[in-house]
């Protein structure tokens, strides 16, 4: 019987999108529950099952064997920041920085800076 290789990169893919995969299973059940009480509350479990999902896509973009790619990392970024504009919004009465959420020692900060890496690579070739 043939085996495929495993790699390192390659075994931490498969752990990654197959985690990528559970929470957009459960994404789908939240968005079809119909919320009567404690709808903050349950916004705010959506919206920490949505940064997660964010986070493991980075996760899956940065381990490619090729490198990830600008248009990846672009969509990483994008989605961040709205995350980010929700949190504030879910948490402005709790919050005494607001700048604080996903801010410099996040991994949205981390995909912003090989973002701007990349665009500085593609620019040099």
């Amino acid at each position: 019987m043939e085996q495929e290789t495993v790699t390192r990169n390659n075994f931490r893919q498969n752990i990654i999108e197959k985690a990528l995969e559970d929470c957009s299973g459960m994404h789908e059940v939240f968005s079809s529950l119909k919320v009567r009480k404690n709808k903050k509350d349950f916004a705010q479990l959506v919206l920490m099952l949505d940064i997660r999902r964010n986070y493991l896509s980075f996760m899956l973009e940065r381990s490619r064997d090729e490198g990830p790619s600008i248009a990846g990392i672009k969509k990483v970024v994008k989605e961040g920041k709205g995350l980010r504009r929700r949190f504030r919004r879910l948490n402005r009465h709790y919050l005494k920085d607001t700048e604080v959420p996903l801010g410099r020692n996040s991994y949205l900060q981390a995909a912003s800076d090989l973002l701007e890496t990349l665009k500085n690579n593609s620019e040099n070739i």
